[in-house]
């Protein structure tokens, strides 16, 4: 797992007191072999320490030393505790080892260094211990560490090793990051002390024990999926095979609890919790308590989940699950997992649907589903799925003209509901529907801030800027410290030029949420326009150490510098956001642009072909490839695809101009002149990438 990567601090490199390894392994699939890194180092001149789960399955293990390029020979194993996640290997060659630390002696807020090979280099990180768990067997530290650790020594102030780095506890809260953890040194001692005769790693590896491991491993890769179902069949035969894994236990819970099944995942948390009970003692004590004060909460909330549901209603408590579940996809989708992000956005839809089927008369009913379409569509817009989007915009519409119709009365109600509807019109590009909808709106319910932030986006869509600033203004005067209504009058200064004024208000965006990454893109935007290149620099980093999964983040930062016409580093953030999500087809869309643009013609239609296989549909790739193509002599090819650009968007004035130039160079006048007369009427000249007023719209974009 890989969330706060980029926020990793790599320490100025010096010599360990021991010797580190690097672990490559490959795992043979049905049709392909994947590869994955792990840590490890010498605990004796002739002994490697790393995780069980890091091992596990391989069909072929490497172990190296990533300086000298030495290799090491696996004996096989000599120790192993798979309820605590650690294994010792016998090595045939030697090297110098880490000398052991008392993890007793470590205390909450004590600052650690983990060492290991997150992206096949030697990395030294700094972390805090958040807490010290499980008698003192666990060590949890503030963020996560990224894959590739596992395995690799924590060490103390004096280079002695109190803790080998492991897993991440992952959390079912939107609001709550998971956290990287490590198995104490005590534990390490004990298991050192046991070490026995050599057992090959092929045998070793046909443990049940060993093999729960490699089952549970596929349960996780399920769940980032968002294939929650195939999650617990993996987890429940990984729990067959090995009872004793509290991780997996915490791990089916977290998906049990997005399914909604609070009874069975509170019975995983506490049995989570019983394979470690903490011991009292007086170092331990306030673990004790904290781990008896886990269990009062988890049999509360069980209790008060029951009551609850059974006082509001199941219709009610299915909106409410399906709320819960949508701002959890949110969180899912800035950590950059899209897959589980859109299942849940699903799960969400499928909730209401059933409390409709239960009470089909109430109109909120309709509208919470209206609305979860609404940010369904926004986010698979936001990831290159705008088929989808606008299929979602429109059951939206329908389940607010339903809402409406079903509520006749309530004025506040049938703001919101108005409001619903607007937002998805708006979307769709119906802006001056919008816009009566977010009149009605504001008509009933004059008072609500988000519906002046509403209508003044579409205001700002239909280039009303003056109008639209007034809309912010009004939401602003009602709603003062919310930084979202200072960030869109940023991004319509930005729109009209202002860039001091936009500046201005983005400072206060940021000041009223640290966290809004937008804000800080659109500053650094305005900083770029202004010639302040290293500030704007600064604010685009920003946006990354907030959002480092995101590929949409990166992609928005490679359009600021396409704007500017620094087209190799717009290249460099697009090569970002596909390594991030390599199924994001804006990023070799945008990418081809800029190659294109460059002359790098060849590669520039590679980018198009993967977009054209993910979307069909995308006009604008076979715009730009057929102007590829025609720059490399392919004119026969060229035409065809122009043709199939212009027959999917017809007000394509660019692609006109495009194959005129063609039937130009060709010497078919005629036609070469219809079709720019055409481009004309379209008011469109050039062939490719985007216009300044492409570019502006996708810069500037209004977050929701």
């Amino acid at each position: 797992m890989e969330n706060e990567k980029d926020s990793l601090t790599q320490l100025t490199s010096k010599d360990s007191a021991g010797t580190t390894v690097l672990f490559e392994m490959e795992y043979e699939n049905e049709d392909s072999i994947a590869k994955s890194r792990g840590s490890g180092f010498f605990i004796e001149s002739d002994k490697i320490v790393t995780n069980v789960h890091v091992l596990a399955g391989a069909t072929k293990t490497t172990v190296r030393h990533v300086d000298t390029k030495r290799l090491y020979t696996i004996e096989g194993i000599v120790a192993f505790d798979d309820k605590n996640d650690l294994v010792i290997l016998k090595i045939a060659e030697e090297d110098e080892p880490f000398s052991l630390g008392d993890s007793d002696t470590v205390r909450k807020r004590d600052k650690v260094y983990v060492v290991g090979y997150p992206n096949g280099n030697e990395i030294r990180v700094e972390r805090t211990i958040h807490s010290i768990i499980y008698s003192r067997k666990r060590i949890m530290f503030d963020k996560v560490l990224s894959e590739g650790n596992s395995g690799g020594p924590v060490l103390n102030g004096k280079d002695e090793v109190i803790g080998v780095s492991a897993a991440v506890r992952i959390s079912s809260q939107k609001n709550r990051q998971s956290k990287g953890t490590a198995i104490s040194s005590k534990v390490l001692k004990l298991l050192l002390n046991e070490a026995r005769q050599v057992e090959s790693i092929d045998v070793w590896q046909k443990r049940p024990h060993i093999q729960a491991y490699t089952i549970a491993d596929k349960g996780n890769e399920k769940r980032e999926e968002g294939k929650y179902s195939e999650a617990i069949e993996h987890y429940n035969t990984a729990l067959n095979l090995n009872p004793h894994l509290a991780e997996i236990y915490q791990n089916r819970a977290v998906v049990k609890m997005t399914l909604g099944k609070y009874h069975e995942a509170f019975t995983d948390r506490l049995t989570s919790i019983r394979l470690y009970p903490e011991q009292f003692s007086l170092n331990g004590f306030g673990a004790f308590l904290q781990q008896k004060w886990e269990i009062i909460k988890v049999y509360s909330l069980s209790l008060f989940m029951s009551v609850f549901c059974g006082v509001i209603g199941k219709e009610n408590w299915l909106i409410i699950e399906a709320a819960s579940k949508a701002g959890i996809g949110q969180v899912r989708a800035e950590q950059g997992n899209i897959p589980e992000a859109r299942n849940l956005y699903q799960l969400a839809i499928d909730e209401i649907t059933q409390a409709i089927r239960q009470k089909p008369k109430r109109s909120r009913s309709y509208n919470s589903r209206g609305w979860i379409r609404y940010l369904y569509g926004k986010f698979e817009t936001e990831y290159g799925n705008p088929s989808k989007a606008q299929k979602l915009f429109k059951d939206a519409i329908v389940d607010a003209d339903e809402a409406l119709k079903l509520e006749l009365i309530k004025e506040k109600l049938r703001s919101a509901y108005y409001h619903t509807r607007g937002a998805a019109r708006d979307s769709l590009g119906e802006y001056s529907k919008a816009i009566e909808d977010f009149n009605e709106s504001i008509r009933l319910n004059p008072k609500k801030a988000l519906l002046f932030q509403y209508r003044g986006i579409t205001k700002d869509a239909l280039k009303q800027y003056e109008d639209a600033l007034k809309d912010f203004q009004k939401a602003i005067e009602l709603k003062p410290k919310e930084s979202i209504n200072y960030y869109h009058r940023g991004v319509t200064s930005n729109r009209i030029g202002h860039y001091n004024e936009a500046i201005d208000d983005l400072n206060n965006a940021i000041q009223l949420d640290e966290k809004n990454a937008d804000a800080y893109y659109q500053r650094g935007f305005s900083n770029e326009m202004l010639g302040q290149h290293d500030m704007a620099e600064t604010d685009y980093k920003q946006v990354l150490k907030i959002n480092p999964n995101e590929p949409t983040k990166s992609h928005k930062l490679g359009l600021a510098k396409c704007k500017i016409r620094q087209y190799e580093q717009a290249i460099h953030y697009f090569d970002k956001s596909i390594k991030l999500d390599p199924k994001f087809y804006k990023g070799y869309l945008c990418r081809g642009c800029m190659k294109q643009t460059l002359g790098q013609d060849q590669d520039a239609i590679i980018d198009f072909d993967i977009v054209l296989k993910s979307n069909p549909k995308n006009a604008t790739a076979y715009r730009n490839r057929g102007v590829a193509k025609r720059k490399l002599g392919a004119y026969e090819d060229a035409l065809e695809d122009l043709n199939e650009a212009i027959r999917l968007k017809p007000d394509d004035g660019k692609a006109y101009n495009a194959r005129g130039n063609i039937y130009k160079e060709l010497q078919l006048h005629s036609k070469a002149e219809s079709d720019y007369t055409k481009a004309k009427e379209l008011k469109s000249k050039g062939e490719i990438c985007f216009s300044n007023k492409d570019k502006t719209n996708e810069s500037n974009t209004n977050a929701e």
